[in-house]
């Protein structure tokens, strides 16, 4: 009886602890628009996610992140945004850090909350920006000579452009680049080559082109893209430039009305101090098929003659590639990650510009690799009936590996 007794008290009174437990948690309040998301989307976002910034559209006002929070939630979960898919084990490559797990668990803790707004008078002030110039007051300031207007809707597409550099400037060399469209909505990448091989045939007008222009490495001179850093060489350090005109190619996107498509290239030229030459090297190949339903992997090295310093990563695949690596190792040392793209977007690419130039010693292994996947579920493959042979080529639906490497020798 009393064993039986115990059993009916300690069950009657389980309720009642669990009760008194509950009652003596403490119950935090949601994360809230004013006190918690604001400070953090207009750190992160706002810069591009503003009236006149390169997004689609701006999240400067509550109402315009509450409208979009499962949006938000579900970007920032995959690390989608902000654009951090550039990584390396040697320095920073995204212009915005990514989301820490605190930062992504506060979002999600909003969203599910309601996305409440809280008090309106906590909200911090919205950032203010202007037109000047993130690297200073350029040297020089470039224009397309008779750019067509942005089509109002469709696919992406690029059109190339020549442009003439003043002969006085081309000898100077080249410390710095960025660029400003004046539709900025409608600009997603920008490249600049001198091809001594390339006819301006066209009178300024411009000409289509398949997502690349074909040059060899050795001819870039750089590239831009929203979100990513501006391209600035290291402290007396030039890239030499040819007496040639830029070719400039721009990768337009329609946003559902014509949009002008003039930029403008900023420039900023050494000043006689320079003592090093950076250049451009390129790791791939060409002839190269991918079956279809298969998935490809491939590499090119190169073993370093001296020691190097990359400053910036410009990789060049088409629709089918799914990850981009470049690593280096010394011999009986294991390999290092020098970036690391997890998602491979064509309709986003810029140059991956380090904080701080990557150092690679002699004798080390600088290994280029580019995946592909060309399976019935792979993006490219979407509307399909079934995959089809890819090959390497100069069309869209072609593939490319290339991956293309600014360094200067290290002192």
């Amino acid at each position: 009886m009393r064993f039986s007794s115990l059993i009916s008290s300690a069950s009657l009174c389980a309720p009642a602890l669990a009760i008194v437990g509950l009652a003596v948690l403490p119950q935090s309040d949601p994360p809230t628009f004013s006190k918690d998301v604001a400070p953090l989307v207009y750190a992160r976002c706002v810069p591009c996610h503003r009236p006149g910034g390169f997004a689609p559209f701006s999240l400067v006002s509550y109402e315009d992140v509450a409208k979009r929070s499962e949006l938000i939630r579900r970007v920032t979960i995959n690390r989608q945004m902000p654009p951090t898919d550039g990584l390396s084990d040697h320095a920073t490559v995204p212009l915005f850090a990514k989301l820490n797990d605190a930062e992504l668990r506060m979002i999600q803790e909003w969203v599910r909350a309601g996305s409440p707004e809280g008090s309106p008078a906590a909200v911090p002030p919205v950032p203010t920006f202007d037109d000047k110039w993130s690297l200073g007051e350029p040297d020089l300031v470039l224009e397309l000579e008779r750019p067509t207007p942005v089509r109002a809707a469709g696919n992406p597409y690029w059109r190339a452009y020549f442009v003439q550099l003043p002969p006085d400037m081309s000898r100077k060399g080249l410390i710095a680049l960025d660029v400003r469209p004046r539709s900025p909505k409608a600009v997603r990448h920008v490249l600049l080559a001198q091809d001594p091989n390339a006819k301006s045939t066209f009178a300024g007008y411009g000409f289509s082109t398949s997502g690349t222009l074909n040059v060899a490495g050795k001819h870039l001179v750089g590239a831009w893209a929203p979100g990513y850093r501006p391209l600035r060489l290291p402290e007396k350090t030039v890239l030499p430039l040819q007496p040639l005109p830029l070719l400039v190619q721009v990768h337009y996107a329609p946003t559902g009305k014509e949009e002008e498509g003039q930029i403008e290239i900023a420039l900023y030229f050494g000043k006689g101090s320079e003592c090093r030459n950076a250049s451009w090297l390129t790791l791939g190949r060409d002839d190269f098929v991918i079956e279809p339903d298969q998935s490809l992997e491939l590499s090119d090295s190169i073993v370093l003659d001296q020691s190097i310093q990359i400053i910036a990563v410009h990789p060049e695949a088409r629709m089918f590639a799914d990850q981009v690596n470049l690593s280096e190792v010394l011999p009986e040392s294991r390999p290092s990650t020098v970036l690391q793209i997890y998602a491979w977007r064509i309709d986003w690419i810029g140059s991956y510009v380090f904080d701080n130039p990557v150092r690679v010693k002699k004798g080390s292994r600088l290994t280029a690799k580019v995946a592909y996947d060309n399976g019935r579920h792979a993006p490219a493959n979407e509307g399909r009936e079934q995959p089809g042979l890819v090959t390497s080529g100069p069309t869209l639906m072609d593939e490319i590996f290339k991956v293309h490497v600014l360094f200067v020798t290290d002192d």
